[in-house]
């Protein structure tokens, strides 16, 4: 992601587009069982209790959105007994830790309470390089640190006023810091009637991300080998000054008098992004005879507000300057109740069912930092005509949902559910337009288990899961054209400006198993996944209109496109030994062998050359990941403490960037350590994380270079993967 803005999980090849673009993410985010709209970057873990990773469709129990599985955040439940936990650390490049939670009565039996506090912070490990006097001279580019400038950048500035960017700039890039604070209460009002309410804030404050640029690769000729892209040997270059001290731009042209058109913004309030979320939950749950009913209520609200530079440009001021120097704030809001019974979970015939709302708004302001048509300053949310966009956009989602278990005999359970539901998009232009829908979906799951023995478990499912359509909010930019061929209107009535809805059918057969008593687990699944109408990014151009000047330019775009058909056939094999009394060995391969079998792809925005991508494999998921950990572990000392050591490797195969596999990631290969001491109740640890200094990007995305204005050529914009890093860790429970 870039800076903790864009959540893109996949599960099972199932890879997410980048979310923020109009299209949900493949796999749902929870907390206590409640939808995440908005990111889930700043989520963090110190209040929680487990994380369930739910793997293939959940839409029947979780609802919208759990297209290819679910990541849901439990966090602590209030106990009875006072107990507690404090954690800190402290690591290179300020790699900073506190925390602590406490639970127990208030009024024993009565009323029960949890409370927990966060603080967690590390410096970026990365340095701006900008240095406006180094000119790039022959064979020299973006990549080496220095500046491609025309000369013909320099006519027409108004007298007076400095161009664009003149100074040095060697910002510190990529630290984050998360602050949290989480309270709960359970009041047990009777035998049978409890209530529970939560509240939890976050704040983050992170500097700019860092951002590498790999310009001039030649990946598309015709019958040449694909491209690897790699962070080795790159800086990182960007236009920060102009963000922190203002600046000016002007109109491509010539000193012969012609008219200039300059940009002026002042300073950026901070360079960054800072984010703040509010969760609150209330829920009601009464027992009656083994009978549970239980009313829940949710309220969030999140912020995010972020000031930076993509694009590198302008340095002098050409005439797309800016186009991805701005500012943004985003918020988002949202509101569900539930309500469910169930039935006694002891019988052979047992049931669920439940009925749900949803309801989301996301508006969000961007103002260009500097630009031919942006003569405006700073100033977030307020947005003046047609010098900004801004996005306006809601969803409601009504279901009921339901679930019947039955045990056909001792040993085999048939269990069947389903949602039916409906999901209902609106997105406002700033031009006056409004599109919406209404899109309906049952999503059914049926799953039969036979377990002959303690220690075997063998089963079948077949799930669909379903991701609503929308609308891709670039069409719906305050800049985009009013009319003529780039639209809103027009992009509707070609489909351009719409997000299909998605589905998919996975059948899945496998096996849980124990072995040797119980000291070797194994479990093996295997799965085909038959999905329609992919999500997708790609790079497009969009027709933008000038308010100061009424002229029109193409401005290239990362959009969402659907593929026709794709599949997904995969493996997943989980190991885990007590080899001896000392040493524990764990292995888990995941294969998801991806497959486009209707799309074409334009595989470069210069040229615009449509490729037929069947056959192709999807972009941005591994084909092969692999984790493996060894922990090795002996008494120390005669106080019922150990000593142990642990080691954990990660490893990712290639991944394609694009539908047309031209361009690729190179394999990841992570190694972390762990060096500790630990008793009942404490816990001091040495870290080593990223051993062997693997510099995997950790993103890449194919990204318009504006550089070589008035030619746009493709090129490669890189998150760097943080580089080695040690500390220690002390934790303690009572």
């Amino acid at each position: 992601m870039v800076g903790r803005r864009l959540d893109a999980p996949s599960i099972r090849g199932q890879f997410s587009p980048l979310n923020n673009f109009g299209s949900e993410g493949n796999v749902a985010f929870f907390v206590d069982g409640v939808y995440v709209s908005g990111t889930s970057s700043s989520l963090t873990a110190d209040n929680v209790e487990r994380i369930e990773v739910l793997r293939g469709p959940q839409a029947a129990q979780f609802g919208r959105a759990a297209f290819s599985g679910a990541v849901n955040y439990v966090t602590r439940a209030p106990t009875n007994e006072i107990e507690g936990q404090v954690y800190l650390k402290g690591g290179e490049d300020s790699d900073y830790k506190t925390s602590a939670w406490l639970s127990g009565p208030l009024i024993e039996d009565k009323l029960l309470f949890f409370t927990s506090a966060s603080w967690e912070s590390v410096d970026g490990q990365w340095q701006n390089s900008m240095n406006p006097s180094n000119i790039c001279g022959p064979g020299e580019s973006l990549a080496d640190g220095c500046l491609v400038m025309s000369p013909r950048y320099q006519f027409g500035w108004p007298e007076g006023q400095p161009p664009s960017m003149q100074m040095d700039d060697y910002t510190a890039l990529g630290g984050e810091s998360t602050w949290n604070v989480t309270g709960k209460l359970t009041w047990n009002a009777t035998d049978e009637l409890q209530f529970n309410v939560k509240a939890e804030y976050t704040e983050t404050d992170d500097e700019h991300y860092a951002s590498l640029f790999q310009p001039d690769l030649a990946c598309y000729t015709p019958g040449g080998p694909a491209c690897e892209i790699t962070a080795s040997g790159l800086r990182a270059v960007m236009n920060i000054a102009d963000l922190r001290e203002g600046a000016t731009s002007g109109a491509f042209g010539t000193s012969e008098g012609e008219e200039f058109f300059p940009s002026v913004a002042l300073p950026a309030p901070f360079i960054g992004t800072r984010s703040e979320t509010r969760r609150y939950l209330a829920e009601g749950i009464y027992t009656v005879n083994d009978w549970e009913l239980s009313a829940r209520a949710t309220l969030n609200h999140q912020s995010l507000e972020s000031y930076k530079d993509l694009d590198r440009s302008p340095y002098f001021g050409p005439l797309f300057a800016g186009v991805f120097h701005s500012g943004e704030l985003q918020r988002w809001s949202d509101r569900s109740y539930e309500a469910r019974v169930t039935s006694p979970q002891d019988r052979p015939l047992r049931a669920t069912a439940g009925a749900y709302y949803f309801r989301a708004d996301n508006t969000s302001f961007q103002r260009e930092f500097t630009g031919f048509c942006n003569r405006v300053e700073f100033g977030l949310p307020e947005i003046d005509g047609q010098r900004s966009w801004t996005l306006n956009a809601d969803k409601e989602n009504r279901a009921v949902f339901g679930g019947v278990a039955y045990d056909i005999q001792d040993d085999v359970t048939l269990e069947v559910e389903g949602r039916y539901a409906k999901d209902s998009p609106v997105q406002r232009a700033a031009n006056g337009i409004t599109a919406s829908t209404n899109y309906y979906s049952f999503t059914p799951r049926a799953t039969l288990t036979w377990k002959p023995t303690g220690d075997l478990n063998i089963y079948g499912l077949v799930a669909k899961g379903n991701k609503p359509g929308g609308f891709f909010y670039g069409y719906f930019d305050a800049a985009v054209t009013p009319t003529g061929p780039g639209s809103t209107t027009a992009a509707l009535e070609n489909g351009d400006a719409i997000i299909k809805e998605e589905n998919a059918w996975t059948w899945e057969m496998g096996a849980k198993t124990q072995w040797l008593d119980r000291r070797l687990t194994a479990n093996v699944s295997l799965f085909y996944i038959d999905w329609k109408n992919q999500a997708i990014n790609e790079v497009r151009n969009i027709q933008w209109a000038c308010a100061d000047t009424g002229s029109t330019s193409m401005v290239p775009n990362n959009v969402i496109r659907n593929v026709g058909k794709s599949e997904v056939i995969g493996s997943e094999v989980e190991l885990a030994l007590a080899a001896t009394d000392n040493l524990r060995l764990a292995v888990n391969h995941g294969l998801a062998s991806t497959e486009l079998k209707d799309y074409k792809s334009v595989i470069d925005q210069t040229s615009a050359v449509i490729v037929d991508a069947e056959g192709k494999e999807a972009p941005r998921v591994p084909k092969h990941t692999v984790t493996t950990s060894a922990t090795y572990s002996r008494p120390f000392g005669d106080r019922g403490a150990s000593w142990f050591l642990r080691g954990d490797y990660v490893y990712n195969s290639k991944t394609w960037l694009e539908a047309d596999n031209v361009v690729y990631v190179g394999a990841l290969n992570l190694v972390n350590t762990r060096l500790g001491i630990e008793s009942e109740q404490w816990t001091a640890t040495f870290y080593i994380d990223n051993l062997t200094d693997d510099d995997t990007p950790a993103l890449a995305t194919q990204f318009p270079d504006f550089n070589r204005f008035p030619v746009v050529e493709t090129a490669f914009h890189i998150v760097p993967r943080r580089g080695r890093n040690t500390g220690l860790t002390l934790l303690y429970r009572f």
